[in-house]
């Protein structure tokens, strides 16, 4: 039986608290969180590339935590085109077409 209260994909909480620890000299370790190896140790022995890196993940954690997520998880994903077929399918039947 799976534990509830353990939870196996990426969190943007997570991400943003090891980003937090840029600012004590650990940059790059919410990039090691989410699975950029390269990246991650390049921004540790740059300090997130003098500050700057570190500066636009700010913006784009919740879209590094969701690619991390997807690549994990892509059964858990859907695309457009099934939710579009989908709706389709659901409005036919329920209209009796």
């Amino acid at each position: 039986m799976e534990n509830p209260f353990v939870t196996t994909h990426k969190q943007v909480s997570w991400a943003y608290i090891l980003w937090l620890a840029s600012f004590a000299g650990f940059a790059g370790l919410h990039r090691l969180y989410v699975g950029r190896i390269g990246s991650g140790l390049l921004w540790f022995f740059t300090g997130g590339l003098c500050g700057i890196g570190t500066l636009v993940d700010v913006f784009m954690m919740p879209q590094l935590v969701e690619e991390a997520n997807r690549a994990r998880y892509p059964q858990y994903f859907v695309t457009y085109e099934e939710v579009v077929t989908y709706e389709e399918v659901y409005v036919q039947r329920r209209d009796g077409f």
